[in-house]
């Protein structure tokens, strides 16, 4: 019973978080529960966990979808066509991945990753200089609790 109510206050915690967040924090986040889910689907390969691989690459998936989904062409012009450009690319090498637990393809896609996270990193910085990238202790990888 307790449990319920703890997870209940904390789903709607997240919700109401989410709600209040600029539509630039929503990309960072969207950016930090990708790489997460790559990382936790490249350990899952290593491991020979199926369901845990699908599962990640899954929800990979659908935050690329998302994210190319969300892109304003109008006002985005030639960046909004090269980011779709290469959030496809994301799409190919993740379903890639699945099909050959290819982890090369993972890399691919976080080192395309990168340079685009840290991008929106630098941009929310300048509208918020006060609210630092919440980085894991040694690894480039992000730590983030994300529901997307």
């Amino acid at each position: 019973m307790y449990k319920n109510n703890f997870q209940n206050s904390y789903s709607a915690y997240q919700r109401n978080e989410i709600i209040n967040l600029t539509p630039i924090e929503i990309v960072v986040r969207l950016y930090q529960a990708l790489e997460s889910s790559l990382h936790a689907a490249r350990e899952a390969i290593i491991n020979g966990q199926t369901a845990i691989k699908g599962e990640k690459l899954s929800h990979a998936l659908s935050i690329v979808g998302e994210l190319q989904a969300s892109l304003n062409f109008q006002e985005g012009g030639e960046i909004a066509e090269s980011l779709y450009d290469l959030y496809s690319f994301m799409t190919k090498e993740i379903l890639f991945a699945n099909m050959r637990n290819d982890l090369k393809r993972i890399d691919s896609v976080l080192k395309t990753l990168g340079p685009l996270f840290e991008a929106w990193v630098k941009v929310k910085n300048e509208k918020q200089p006060n609210v630092p990238p919440v980085r894991a202790a040694g690894r480039e990888s992000l730590k983030v609790q994300a529901t997307c």
